[in-house]
């Protein structure tokens, strides 16, 4: 379900599409979009439940630890410590205060954690439920999922960034552009945590929103072109105040 402010900003992206000449069926629902749905990504510390995906986490852990061991130590932010695993990590965002506050912890790093606890092993339960959630994930995602779409459809275009997981997790493009604004949350929505409300008397302006381009495999330039075309007809992007862009940034 969306907000009646979220479901505007969708109707105005598909006004704009007909009127540039793009032929827009609304909806347009994923088949197994409900199936979808119930299967989240594993972002808490085990043990993980049957619905949700851990090939997220368990990727990040196998990849980060090849690339630091290929790549070579690195050193963090505090310019003394050796980072050389994700485990490095984790105890540098644990230890790191400046100003007493943990600043390497200003969102929390769960996502972190629930990797760490992962088994990435040839052999290991974890490898054997990585394996089954990533066919999993191809066969909803993919098979049931965005191929059927693609079928019909050249693109599929979802609210903010919703679809681009399921586009991520079948392994197709997408590219999120500025849609509209709606009403900035005094509370921000997962997976942020824990939730800290604004400041008492802190006037939130309107928090930007955007929508999704998502198509199938080697779609890329197809996609910007959308991407394009439907941030120059709307040009709803507001540059921030507080730091102008420069002469040089300036893209007609």
């Amino acid at each position: 379900m969306i907000s009646a402010e979220i479901q505007k900003v969708m109707n105005d992206a598909i006004a704009v599409l007909r009127a540039q000449g793009a032929i827009v069926d609304d909806p347009a629902d994923i088949p197994d979009a409900q199936e979808l749905n119930n299967v989240g990504t594993c972002v808490v510390s085990p043990p993980f439940p049957a619905t949700c995906s851990t090939v997220l986490a368990y990727g990040f852990k196998r990849d980060l630890n090849a690339y630091l061991a290929d790549f070579g130590p690195g050193i963090a932010a505090d310019g003394k410590t050796v980072v050389s695993s994700l485990a490095d990590v984790i105890a540098f965002n644990n230890a790191f205060v400046a100003g007493g506050e943990k600043v390497g912890l200003k969102y929390g790093q769960d996502i972190l954690l629930a990797a760490q606890a992962l088994d990435t092993r040839a052999g290991s339960s974890d490898t054997a439920r990585y394996h089954a959630d990533r066919t999993r994930d191809l066969d909803l995602a993919r098979t049931k999922g965005l191929d059927v779409m693609y079928q019909t459809y050249d693109a599929v275009l979802f609210p903010a960034n919703r679809g681009a997981a399921i586009a991520a997790r079948a392994g197709y493009p997408s590219i999120v552009v500025p849609g509209g604004f709606i009403a900035n949350p005094a509370v921000p929505p997962p997976p942020l945590t824990p939730p800290t409300p604004f400041p008492a008397g802190f006037n939130a302006e309107p928090a930007p929103y955007g929508v999704t381009f998502s198509g199938p495999p080697f779609s890329e330039s197809r996609l910007i072109g959308y991407a394009y075309a439907f941030e120059q007809a709307t040009r709803v992007r507001e540059p921030p105040t507080s730091a102008p862009s420069l002469p040089s940034d300036v893209v007609e």
